[in-house]
């Protein structure tokens, strides 16, 4: 499975340091060394500018167990973080009824949007909230049934 991380809203250079800032936090974490493949996927920068910088944190998730670890290593990062701002997460590899669980798990709020093709579910416009009970509905890779559907 793969969770792709945008931050949305606010100025560029400070949308900009918190995509680095996380991507720092969850790829510094002891705990998720060698079970989720942490990288930041830069952005094209215009010809004859120096550098780029990271545009999308990209955790790629293959190990039991390790998807558990996301949600609260989300919610400390957002501590002292700017408020207000939302986030795009995009995910790949989900079965029809794990988006069902995903987006059960968003509730009522209207503040979201989603849209779905294929296996990929990208939800824009999460809260703080809503990204960590996105990922905490999210299955585990080693709990995961072979034959699911997730047709009920």
């Amino acid at each position: 499975m793969e969770i792709r991380f945008e931050l949305l809203g606010s100025a560029t250079d400070e949308r900009d340091e918190d995509v680095e800032s996380l991507h720092a936090w969850l790829a510094g974490d002891e705990g998720l060394r060698g079970q989720i493949r942490i990288e930041g996927v830069k952005k094209e920068s215009p010809a004859g500018a120096m550098g780029s910088s990271i545009e999308v944190v990209l955790a790629v998730i293959g190990v039991s167990g390790a998807l558990a670890q996301l949600p609260p290593l989300y919610a400390a990062w957002l501590t002292g973080r700017r408020r207000g701002r939302s986030a795009r997460l995009t995910l790949n590899g989900l079965t029809p009824g794990q988006v069902e669980r995903v987006l059960g798990a968003l509730g009522p709020e209207a503040t979201w949007q989603a849209d779905l093709t294929g296996t990929q579910l990208t939800l824009t416009g999460l809260t703080a909230g809503q990204v960590t009970r996105v990922l905490a509905a999210l299955p585990d890779p080693g709990q995961e049934h072979a034959g699911e559907s997730g047709d009920a």
